[in-house]
């Protein structure tokens, strides 16, 4: 039983290997969201910088699309945080639930 547990905490190129093919249909998701985000922030009119920083900053991606929404001349910030803090609040609620 104890060798079991340790083994989980191994960093072996077989473990990784075997995770990397579990995570690839998740992954394939991932990039067809990204592509989609990537091309109505380019309708919006962000630059590449500003899509790739959303992009990387922020890991929600209703979030993303719920900005774009907002997005303009004259870009209510304190808007945006709450909008972006109101949709990722329902993760509290599913990690309280998911808590032992």
């Amino acid at each position: 039983m104890i060798k079991a547990s340790t083994e989980l905490h191994q960093l072996d190129r077989s473990l990784v290997w075997s995770g990397f093919k579990q995570l690839a249909p998740i992954s394939l998701f991932v990039i067809v969201f990204g592509a989609a985000f990537g091309l109505a922030a380019a309708q919006v009119g962000l630059s590449e910088s500003t899509i790739m920083g959303m992009s990387t900053l922020v890991f929600a991606g209703a979030s993303q699309f719920a900005v774009l929404d907002l997005w303009g001349a004259e870009m209510p910030l304190f808007t945006m945080m709450l909008t972006v803090f109101a949709i990722n609040a329902r993760h509290l609620l599913m990690g309280a639930t998911l808590y032992p």
